[in-house]
């Protein structure tokens, strides 16, 4: 049986995320699932605070009380928890029809979803790129083309108008909006076994990702006029933000 990803949190935090009291380039409810399948498929393990600060675009949320906070805790706890038992159980639900339309206005929430899931791999990046570096396991030559080709993937659903303009053809696109759930699994499988070799032979990188640990980086707010960091090649207000 699959996995059902928690209907209550995603309502409460598609709510809060589209209200007044988060920035204004806080993620919407499609970015941060997609952030957040990033962060379960990653091969270390992230705390809340390693995580949180880039939802809400590095400004704390304007909770209206105690209570409130507690409950936006637990459900970013409990739909990160559903995409980490995704992962487990080699499952892969996005929230969205993944075919490709022409018509830009129907495939917005693909394009926004995978934004959050660039967004969520890059604040892992040097991480992943470390541990592909090291692992010498039987296969690992493969590993390498396995993280490229579902990034190229991730990154032509994520703008297929610019990837158009970069010479990708339409059959081309609508082939990578297909395999893209297959593609997000194949990632998940190799952050997994990059962590089983990590926890072998690296444990100290995981170590970094400790609650006693301060996050390495604060989360830097890109400006609008920036280019995007998910690595488009665009300015971020007409990519991610």
């Amino acid at each position: 049986m699959s996995l059902i990803r928690p209907s209550e949190p995603l309502e409460r935090l598609a709510k809060f995320l589209s209200s007044k009291q988060c920035h204004e380039h806080s993620m919407n409810i499609e970015q941060l699932d997609g952030y957040l399948r990033a962060v379960a498929s990653a091969p270390v393990r992230l705390g809340r605070s390693f995580y949180s600060e880039l939802i809400f675009a590095g400004k704390t949320p304007r909770c209206r009380d105690e209570a409130q906070k507690q409950q936006l805790a637990e459900d970013l706890e409990a739909l990160l928890d559903f995409h980490r038992l995704q992962v487990a159980a080699s499952e892969c639900d996005v929230l969205f029809h993944s075919r490709y339309t022409t018509d830009k206005a129907k495939r917005i929430d693909a394009e926004q979803w995978c934004r959050g899931f660039m967004q969520g791999y890059i604040v892992v990046e040097k991480e992943w790129e470390e541990l592909l570096d090291g692992c010498t396991d039987e296969g690992a030559d493969a590993f390498e083309a396995v993280l490229d080709n579902a990034l190229e993937c991730i990154s032509v659903v994520a703008d297929a108008g610019f990837a158009e303009q970069q010479g990708v053809t339409e059959q081309q696109i609508a082939n990578q909006f297909i395999n893209l759930p297959a593609q997000l699994q194949y990632l998940a499988t190799l952050g997994q076994a990059l962590s089983r070799w990590m926890m072998t032979h690296r444990p100290e990188v995981q170590q970094r990702f400790s609650e006693e640990a301060e996050p390495a980086t604060s989360t830097k707010v890109v400006g609008r006029n920036e280019s995007c960091p998910c690595g488009s090649g665009k300015k971020y207000k007409k990519c991610c933000g």
